[in-house]
């Protein structure tokens, strides 16, 4: 019998993999833009750092509406990881969310350490991501730099120092210039609203694909403008719960509409007007529509409405923190979860998100039609990018 010491060998299997691995996050994070790439980032830090810092809490009582939220929470950046192809954190995500599915279910215990456990495991892998995106591929994790050309901040340079100094010629004569050199940079710093879009459809696309939903029709109807990348991180979190929420709990599957007499994929539009750097959009699907009479009666039940109360204040019940309207945990998401978190948000940049109630249904379910209303003042949307990382519980989205 011989005896052999493969622990060397063991030790260079575990380097191996550790590269692949490695490896396959730069192959990942390579097929995304780098602005993509860092939305997610972003976007997926306040959704996770909320998962952690309510577990965090000493003496944490986490019931059913809690853990409601963190399933929402956990299942929307899988989506976005699994949308973006970030096949490990995708995988390590579903496997913290499982839990919160088998609690709401009645087949597990609550276990506050198993969960503060599962969210470090992810964060790992987040971090891994990250740490490669800014330290293996050189991208900025803040993306406060971009690089231009030498050439261009050279005739920038000039064309300021001349209009300062007061050239001979009619200050006129600058005004195209600085209006071209002021395009150039508009597409360097900014990103094109249509553009930006254009990734929420293929996320609607994705959303319904994973909820076995057909592809949606999908009405976009969106200014050609830019905005800024703190701009679009506001949006992208009031989007990923709207766009959720419409796919999860709003567009049918085909069976059902099939039934109802509708055609089989359902229709999602969105509309978008920018006037004097506000934003004003609504978002509305063509699915069940609100459950007015479920929200009633959950309401009369825990005391926030009475039997006078008007159509309208049943509606905004939604926005109130841990209303769901899903018919079961399974559904992923209500039309309620979550969207606490959206209308904080919004407020917090100095936004505002309303429900406008349309006609009842006519098929005896007591739903309504609807559609939301959000505004948005761009020009107050500068976010403190070393602040982001430290938001507390009432600023997280």
């Amino acid at each position: 019998m011989t005896l052999l010491d493969v622990t060397a060998e063991k030790k260079l299997e575990a380097e191996a993999r550790k590269q692949q691995k490695e490896m396959t996050k730069i192959s990942e994070l390579l097929a995304l833009p780098e602005a993509k790439a860092h939305n997610f980032f972003s976007t997926s830090f306040l959704l996770l750092n909320e998962i952690r810092e309510t577990l965090s809490k000493e003496n944490v009582i986490v019931d059913e509406e809690r853990v409601k939220l963190l399933f929402v929470n956990a299942h929307t950046v899988k989506g976005s990881a699994r949308t973006l192809d970030l096949s490990e954190l995708t995988e390590v995500i579903h496997l913290m969310e499982q839990r919160y599915s088998h609690v709401l279910r009645k087949t597990e215990e609550v276990d506050v350490q198993a969960m503060r456990d599962d969210i470090e495991i992810v964060f790992k892998v987040y971090d891994d991501y990250k740490n490669v995106n800014t330290e293996k591929l050189n991208r900025n994790a803040e993306s406060n730099y971009i690089n231009i050309e030498r050439n261009l901040i050279e005739k920038t340079f000039y064309l300021i120092k001349s209009f300062v100094n007061g050239s001979d010629a009619d200050e006129k004569s600058f005004k195209p210039a600085f209006q071209d050199q002021g395009d150039i940079l508009a597409k360097l710093i900014f990103e094109d609203l249509t553009m930006v879009f254009e990734d929420y459809r293929e996320r609607v696309i994705k959303i319904a694909s994973d909820t076995g939903r057909e592809k949606p029709e999908t009405d976009f109807q969106v200014p050609a403008t830019v905005i800024s990348s703190d701009q679009r991180e506001v949006l992208d979190m009031t989007m990923i719960h709207l766009l959720r929420n419409a796919l999860d709990h709003g567009i049918e599957k085909k069976e059902d509409r099939l039934s109802k007499g509708k055609n089989p994929s359902g229709r999602l539009a969105i509309n978008v007007d920018i006037t004097q750097d506000v934003l004003t959009m609504t978002v509305e699907d063509d699915g069940k529509g609100i459950p007015i009479k479920s929200l009633r009666e959950k309401g009369l039940k825990t005391g926030n409405l009475t039997d006078k109360s008007p159509l309208s204040e049943i509606a905004e019940t939604i926005f109130q923190s841990g209303t769901s309207t899903a018919e079961a945990v399974t559904d992923i998401s209500g039309r309620g979860v979550g969207m606490d978190a959206v209308r904080r948000m919004l407020e917090k940049a100095g936004g505002s998100i309303k429900i406008i109630l349309g006609e009842e249904k006519n098929d005896g379910s007591g739903n309504f039609g609807f559609h939301f209303k959000i505004i948005l003042p761009l020009a107050q949307i500068i976010l403190d990018k070393k602040a982001s990382h430290s938001i507390g519980d009432d600023e997280v989205a």
